[in-house]
């Protein structure tokens, strides 16, 4: 049995047709994946360039943040040196202002408890009396009568030394024996 031509015909036909087709749905697969690939190239290049820019924007933000963080030790340590300083200061101006004021010592009264103690005397030892020695600080009012005296005291003084410089210091005769 020989097929007949229209049979035959038929097959070609048919077979161009999947022919065509699969060459038209491997045409279609690789315009597909160049389309694809051509995507995902545009893709990545667009995801590098972000990640660049990400990189420089974080760079330029640590170095902020590193600037902040050593402005911020800077300014710690500044503080806690001002803050050292001006302790110092105080410090140095109480024992300025203690070196000033006037105390006058005293024994202990009966009763009194023992803050203010100074020292107290040995009575073993020589000159040692065995009581006990307290330093008292005089009110404001007091102290400053007392410094008012001692000022006109030595204006005195100086007035004293002026009148003998001047009056009896030259016409006084020295004699060697």
């Amino acid at each position: 049995m020989t097929p007949s031509p229209a049979l035959i015909k038929t097959v070609l036909i048919a077979i161009a047709i999947a022919i065509v087709l699969s060459l038209a749905a491997i045409i279609s697969y690789k315009i597909y994946e160049s389309g694809r690939l051509y995507e995902r190239n545009i893709w990545q290049e667009d995801k590098a360039k972000t990640e660049k820019e990400a990189a420089e924007v974080l760079t330029q933000e640590q170095a902020k943040y590193d600037a902040a963080l050593l402005k911020q030790k800077s300014d710690l340590i500044g503080a806690f040196n001002e803050s050292e300083k001006l302790r110092n200061d105080l410090d140095r101006d109480l024992a300025e202002s203690r070196k000033h004021r006037m105390y006058v010592t005293t024994q202990k009264p009966a009763g009194c408890s023992d803050q203010g103690k100074a020292a107290t005397a040995d009575s073993s030892g020589i000159g040692g009396t065995g009581e006990e020695v307290y330093w008292q600080e005089l009110d404001p009012g007091a102290e400053q009568a007392i410094r008012n005296t001692f000022r006109e005291i030595e204006e005195g003084k100086n007035a004293c030394k002026v009148l003998l410089d001047k009056f009896a210091l030259p016409n006084m005769e020295i004699v060697f024996p």
